[in-house]
């Protein structure tokens, strides 16, 4: 299972920032060819437990917060 989040965001910066906290992440950038690219992130969570799904959500909401500054 996965979730793909688009925004208006660096999202080979946000998937860096989360990749050094422990958190994997693909930038949905990378799947594009071409000036259509889209920003966002593509995040699997099928073998995550809850507490660690939670903890995505907060460290994946501070980053977001932090970038928009």
């Amino acid at each position: 299972m996965h979730l793909v989040l688009e925004g208006e965001f660096d999202d080979v910066a946000t998937h860096h920032w989360l990749r050094s906290r422990g958190f994997g992440s693909t930038p949905l950038s990378a799947h594009y060819i071409g000036s259509a690219a889209r920003s966002g992130l593509v995040m699997g969570f099928a073998s995550a437990s809850e507490q660690q799904i939670e903890a995505g959500v907060r460290a994946l909401s501070n980053g977001l917060k932090a970038a928009a500054l």
